[in-house]
């Protein structure tokens, strides 16, 4: 059987993403009114109850598609030096180095606290970043999209 996360687990996921895009069936917002279907809006907290998280999707965007405007930020975040010492040092930009980075889960090159604040930076940005559950979790490193609790925002539904 494959393993899923506990229903607190996927509370925490959300919360962590509070004011990002959900999709949910219309009748968990209000029972009252007539018809079904999906609705899409931000999530709010009173959405993390753990009896109707099984049928809330967060609508994310995967790390790799990240722009070059939250590259920057989080250039700034890990305190990278100057987009030159990056082409003269380097051969490549500062941005890319972001990138590389983000790309690579678990090779941090020490910067562990600086990572944990774009994570953080980077959730609030409607991104799909690596998660922390607990000290040999078997969750710990996959991202919500990959756990199945949130959709890439940029997919059609013919593409999911």
């Amino acid at each position: 059987m494959a393993e899923k996360l506990t229903n607190e687990e996927v509370v925490k996921v959300l919360g962590g993403y509070l004011n990002c895009e959900v999709e949910f069936e219309k009748e968990l917002s209000d029972p009252n009114k007539i018809g079904s279907g999906k609705v899409r809006r931000r999530i709010r907290y009173y959405d993390l109850d753990e009896r109707i998280v099984e049928n809330i999707k967060l609508l994310i965007t995967p790390i790799s598609a990240i722009t070059d405007e939250h590259a920057i930020e989080v250039a700034d975040i890990l305190k990278y030096k100057s987009e030159e010492y990056f082409k003269e040092n380097l051969g490549y930009s500062r941005i890319d180095a972001v990138k590389m980075l983000l790309l690579e889960k678990g090779n941090y090159m020490g910067q562990i606290c600086n990572i944990l604040h774009s994570y953080e930076y980077l959730k609030s940005k409607g991104y799909d970043v690596p998660l922390w559950f607990g000290i040999n979790h078997w969750a710990n490193g996959k991202t919500a999209i990959e756990l199945g609790i949130a959709i890439d925002k940029n997919k059609t539904k013919d593409q999911l």
